[in-house]
């Protein structure tokens, strides 16, 4: 990252530690949160009905305006976690997430990275968060998806 690049983060996580703007994830109720990080709701919204699954589309204010301000706010300090298990492709989440924190935390990113797409592919993360399910049985279940961040 490009000093001007970590400069804007950086100031992007001095505002969102000061500022409460979001709905934290675990303070609504759900079994299964699928992050489409970076996905715009409004384009979700228009291909929704090419979808079944897709009934409705919400939108909730992030408590975070970057990854790593978002998996600071939404999982650290969080009772939750210890019953939460995570699949992701987020690269951030080493730095900061602690691990330990989680009943699992599967960091696909460390090793099924795509250098020809520029990501994690989704069926990677998709894989690993069904069998995280199956053999740990969650509270709570997270698959973080960096798609549409592909090249």
């Amino acid at each position: 990252m490009s000093r001007l690049g970590t400069a804007y983060l950086r100031v992007l996580q001095a505002v969102g530690r000061r500022l409460d703007y979001g709905t934290n994830a675990f303070d609504r109720e759900w079994d299964v949160l699928v992050v489409l990080d970076a996905c715009r709701a409004d384009l979700l919204r228009s291909v929704a009905p090419d979808f079944d699954f897709l009934d409705r589309v919400e939108t909730v204010r992030s408590v975070g305006s970057s990854s790593s301000e978002w998996l600071q706010n939404t999982f650290v300090d969080r009772p939750e976690t210890a019953r939460t298990v995570m699949a992701t492709g987020n690269t951030w989440t080493d730095r900061y997430l602690d691990a330990d924190a989680f009943a699992a935390l599967d960091e696909v990113w460390k090793y099924a990275w795509d250098d020809d797409s520029g990501t994690v592919p989704a069926r990677a993360v998709t894989e690993r968060a069904v069998a995280l399910a199956r053999e740990r049985d969650p509270d709570r279940l997270v698959a973080h998806y960096m798609q549409p961040h592909t090249t």
